[in-house]
C-alpha cells in the first residue's frame, strides 16, 4: 500500500512526484547539515517561500539568507534525521508532513539527541516540473508552536 494519497491528476504520476518531493527533503536537511546554505536556497526555495517555527517566522529569500547567514559553520557537527514523509499530491500542489530528530556531536565526542519535531510542508511544482518549498512550519516537541500572523 502507498503512503500517497492520490490526487487524480491524468497528466502527472503522483507517485514519481512524491519520490521527488521525499529526495527534495532530504536534500533540503543534508545542504543544511553541511552549512550550503545559498545552494540550499537557490535550488530549493521559491521566492517567496514562508518558513515558521517557534523563534519566528521568515517571508522570502532574502529574509531566509539572512537569518540563516548567522549559523555559525563549525564543521559537520549535526545531522537531522528524517522518517518517511507522508505526502499529498493534489496537482502541481503537494503537502508533506515528516518527523525529525536532530543529533549532535557532543563536546566529550559521543553524540546526543538535542530535539524533534515535524515539518509540515507545502510545496508547489513549477512550469519547468520541479518541485520547490513554499512554506514549511516546523513544530519541536516542547517548544511553543509558531506564533500565527
Amino acid at each position: 500500500m502507498s503512503d500517497v494519497e492520490v490526487g487524480r491528476d491524468p497528466e502527472h504520476d503522483t507517485e514519481r512526484d512524491a519520490e521527488q518531493i521525499r529526495r527534495l527533503i532530504a536534500r533540503l536537511v543534508q545542504l543544511y547539515d553541511r552549512h550550503r546554505h545559498e545552494e540550499w536556497i537557490a535550488a530549493y526555495l521559491a521566492d517567496d517561500t514562508v518558513l515558521a517555527a517557534p523563534g519566528g517566522t521568515l517571508y522570502g529569500r532574502e529574509a531566509i539568507r539572512a537569518e540563516i547567514s548567522k549559523v555559525p559553520d563549525d564543521g559537520w557537527r549535526a545531522v537531522h534525521l528524517l522518517g518517511k514523509s507522508a505526502i499529498t499530491v493534489t496537482g502541481t500542489s503537494a503537502h508533506a508532513l515528516t518527523d525529525v530528530v536532530n543529533v549532535k556531536v557532543t563536546g566529550a565526542g559521543g553524540y546526543a539527541v538535542t530535539g524533534f519535531g515535524r515539518y509540515d510542508d507545502r510545496l508547489d511544482r513549477g512550469a519547468d516540473g520541479t518541485w520547490r518549498l513554499t512554506t514549511r512550519t516546523r513544530t519541536i516537541a516542547g517548544a511553543a508552536a509558531p506564533a500565527a500572523d
